[in-house]
């Protein structure tokens, strides 16, 4: 049972990490391009991957990768348009 609830934890925490390296690559060719509408929404589904990851660390106790992970997040969702 143990595990087979490693696997999937792990698994989980695979799939994500895999989705996140995907939304980097796509993120920083964008910003190459200079597409701005395309860079802001891979920031907010970065910052929402991070948020995953906060909540996926703390239910583990391990506070110092949730703590980053929370930073991470905050950052990327500050990145928004400023209002004119």
């Amino acid at each position: 049972m143990r595990r087979h609830l490693l696997a999937v934890l792990v698994g989980a925490y695979d799939a994500a990490m895999k989705e996140g390296a995907a939304t980097f690559r796509a993120l920083r060719s964008d910003m190459e391009a200079r597409n701005g509408e395309a860079v802001l929404g891979g920031t907010a589904k970065l910052a929402d991957l991070f948020d995953q990851m906060h909540g996926f660390w703390a239910s583990r106790s391990v506070p110092a990768a949730a703590a980053l992970a929370i930073e991470a997040g905050h950052a990327l969702a500050s990145c928004r348009p400023k209002a004119p």
